[in-house]
């Protein structure tokens, strides 16, 4: 999610303020719109359709919340998480109520951030991971629309989820550091 924000302040504000840009895993339009043509759903990355979005924001605002955040949060990690990561996870997932989380994840799936990508103009490093639930391939598109911009796909070898930075942080900061240095 953390990537659409800054989509959206690059968006609102250019780039004057930034120098590098890293995205990590994050389509660039999360909802299957029915606008969209097949191809650009898959180009974008796109997870849901307007009906699933709905039924996850009601699965997850209604009266087993903390269930089904549990259960959508874990379905991003492939395999078994490291107990001591999933901890931590587990643990931020109560920071936020669903009041004001759900509206923020509807919001965040709700937006297509195609138009923008670009207008990135900074040196940009996109990362996927082929075990994630975000395609690689949308991956790829983002790194062509964006000028200039480079790729690493995670292989499963290294991480397979959509969290490469809790699941592999040293090999994460690694090719994150390798982009910063050049």
């Amino acid at each position: 999610m953390g990537v659409s924000v800054w989509w959206s302040f690059l968006d609102q504000y250019g780039s004057d303020r930034v120098r590098r840009f890293v995205a990590v895993d994050q389509p660039a339009a999360v909802a299957a719109v029915p606008w969209m043509s097949t191809q650009e759903q898959q180009e974008s990355g796109a997870i849901f359709d307007v009906a699933a979005l709905v039924g996850l924001a009601d699965s997850l605002a209604g009266e087993d919340s903390e269930k089904a955040t549990t259960a959508f949060v874990r379905s991003m990690f492939s395999g078994e998480p490291d107990p001591a990561v999933w901890d931590f996870v587990a643990s931020e997932l109560g920071t936020i109520p669903p009041r004001a989380a759900v509206p923020l994840l509807f919001d965040h799936c709700a937006q297509d951030w195609r138009d923008v990508l670009p207008r990135v103009d900074v040196p940009t490093l996109v990362v996927g991971c082929d075990g994630s639930h975000v395609s690689p391939g949308s991956q790829r598109y983002i790194a062509e629309q964006v000028p200039g911009a480079q790729l690493y796909v995670f292989p499963v070898t290294e991480a397979n989820s959509h969290f490469p930075f809790l699941e592999n942080p040293d090999r994460f900061n690694a090719v994150v550091a390798e982009f910063l240095d050049t």
